[in-house]
């Protein structure tokens, strides 16, 4: 998935440590060694994004930083966190220092383990770059009501999807797991749950009357709660 202008632009405003930047050979060398079979997808990751640390202006509250291998694990030949769960390999951003709660997984998919019963996986974004698109949408409209308090959980995807039919599609924040789309008053994501089941809506806007309408709007029609 190639990055749309927006998030390219995004990208370049943003810090990238340099502790976790690594060279393309090193870094297959050192995945080969892992032994993990196909590690063509978190080398793209690693080699584009490792040590970018997303933000929405800036803001401390909203940070997600990409850490993934480092240069002291190749160096020092340091294995990162890796975990066999079901059919999927499983490898730690920030590997363990500390919890961001994502995964990346072999296929190169986002995931969170499951609160209550860690060998179960939960898929968040088909992709890194769905998240990076998500991220910089947001810094781009960061105008609109940055934190909603409250996020409702969502009772019918498919028709929730077909009740925003009006609003417009932001396509590249869009994949098998999330949907998310915007007319002049809010922007509207929705996203997995993280560690479980199901979805949540979060709803952005530039005034709270404009929001509440849609969210009452959208409980009648009981798809989300």
């Amino acid at each position: 998935m190639s990055l749309s202008q927006r998030a390219i632009e995004y990208l370049k405003t943003l810090n990238r440590n340099p502790d976790w930047i690594t060279e393309e050979q090193e870094t297959n060398g050192y995945l080969k060694n892992l032994e993990i079979g196909n590690f063509d997808n978190i080398s793209n990751t690693q080699l584009k994004y490792s040590g970018y640390e997303l933000t929405v202006n800036n803001d401390d509250r909203f940070t997600y930083e990409i850490n993934f291998i480092s240069k002291y694990h190749i160096e020092k030949n340091k294995r990162i966190y890796t975990e066999r769960v079901n059919d999927e390999i499983i490898f730690d951003f920030e590997n363990n220092k500390k919890s961001y709660y994502y995964f990346i997984t072999e296929s190169g998919r986002i995931c969170t383990k499951n609160e209550d019963s860690p060998r179960e996986i939960h898929y968040s974004f088909d992709k890194i770059e769905t998240k990076i698109e998500q991220f910089a949408l947001l810094n781009e409209f960061y105008y609109f009501k940055a934190f909603p308090s409250t996020n409702w959980n969502v009772t019918d995807f498919e028709k929730l999807k077909n009740e925003l039919s009006d609003f417009e599609q932001i396509p590249e924040c869009c994949d098998s797991f999330n949907f998310c789309c915007k007319n002049d008053q809010v922007l509207i994501l929705i996203s997995p749950w993280i560690g479980s089941t199901g979805k949540f809506l979060s709803i952005y806007g530039i005034d709270n009357s404009f929001s509440q309408k849609i969210i009452s709007r959208l409980e009648k029609k009981y798809v989300i709660e």
